[in-house]
């Protein structure tokens, strides 16, 4: 097994002892040499090797959604959370176990978002004082779009699965390129919103961990509402919350949802008509 030569010494070391003790041995043989192990440090950098990247065995438990990401965006063979078993490890060597792409857009049929009425009073509740009307309609316009590359094959397989792993949750939060990559031709600001629903104000979001007023303020009303709804509707892996228990995860947080995460204005023009917003679901959702 080669090691890269992009990699510290002394991780280097570290990978040829313990791929020495899961019984492979550390040669040039050809059928190992076009192997890579990349250190997810080193995703940010150019790669210095002609050794094409669909080869990359990524290896770290450490990895976050937006670095497995920009691994799948490099076109990374395997990605394994350490510690990585050996029967794992031998079935990607032998090219059985490949990783889907999950920015196929080729021969998608015309995608269609499903209808969501209770987008447009959501926005004008939350933004009638803050927002132009120009900025409302095209809020009301565009963040419907936002998980539209769910409909594509490679998604629908994912979301079949009853529990994901973090890779495939990885996989999953890459429709926020991949929509980007189809609707960019026809319309860049819905595939800017699409990109940057998920990002978080504080910079804890994917895919690139923008923050703050880098996200634009569409995508970051984006965010909030898929937070707030997604809380509200039922969900095979859990019940659909109350209007009470939903913001007390919005504005306390809850382990996954942090206030951090949203904008700040709108999460306390939110907090402020909470009233007005329980009396707004109840009437578009009965």
């Amino acid at each position: 097994m080669r090691i890269a030569s992009l990699l510290s010494s002394e991780l280097t070391s570290a990978l040829e002892v313990w791929l020495s003790a899961l019984g492979h041995n550390i040669t040039d043989d050809a059928n190992n040499a076009d192997r890579l192990i990349l250190d997810f440090s080193q995703l940010s950098q150019p790669v210095k090797t002609n050794i094409a990247p669909y080869h990359w065995l990524l290896l770290d438990s450490q990895l976050t959604i937006a670095k497995t990401i920009r691994a799948l965006q490099l076109g990374c063979g395997y990605i394994a959370i350490a510690p990585l078993q050996r029967h794992t490890f031998d079935q990607w060597l032998a090219g059985t176990e490949p990783i889907e792409d999950m920015f196929n857009t080729n021969n998608s049929p015309p995608l269609t978002p499903q209808k969501d009425h209770f987008i447009g009073p959501f926005v004008d509740l939350l933004t009638k004082d803050i927002w132009d009307k120009d900025l409302r309609q095209q809020a009301k316009e565009v963040i419907i779009w936002r998980d539209i590359a769910l409909q594509l094959p490679q998604f629908k397989r994912l979301q079949k699965a009853h529990k994901l792993t973090p890779l495939q949750h990885a996989q999953l939060a890459c429709h926020t390129i991949t929509g980007a990559q189809l609707l960019a031709p026809q319309d860049p600001l819905v595939a800017q919103i699409i990109a940057q629903h998920h990002e978080h104000f504080d910079g804890t979001g994917y895919p690139a961990q923008l923050q703050g007023e880098q996200i634009h303020p569409i995508a970051r009303m984006a965010k909030l509402y898929d937070s707030y709804t997604g809380l509200r509707r039922h969900k095979s892996y859990a019940k659909a919350l109350s209007h009470e228990l939903s913001m007390q995860k919005l504005l306390g947080g809850d382990g996954y949802l942090w206030p951090s995460q949203f904008d700040p204005e709108l999460l306390k023009l939110m907090a402020e008509k909470d009233t007005e917003l329980t009396s707004l679901y109840e009437q578009w959702h009965q």
